[in-house]
């Protein structure tokens, strides 16, 4: 999943993030992408989405990696 925010904190800057997940499925970080209106859209295009995603999933595995 994802959550996206457009303007809710500051006006202008909008913010597109995905969980961490731990082995047990707890979210444990959040992988978050700021910038300006103008660099992330409303709504964020889904290059953006995957590319939060799948660094939220790459982080993951290196947890994973290193409790083993």
């Amino acid at each position: 999943g994802f959550e996206y925010s457009a303007g809710e904190i500051s006006t202008g800057l909008h913010s597109l993030a995905a969980p961490v997940l731990d082995p047990n499925g707890r979210m444990i970080a959040a992988l978050v992408c700021v910038g300006t209106h103008t660099q992330i859209a409303a709504p964020p295009q889904d290059d953006l989405i995957r590319a939060v995603k799948h660094f939220a999933g790459e982080i993951e595995s290196k947890l994973r990696q290193r409790q083993k």
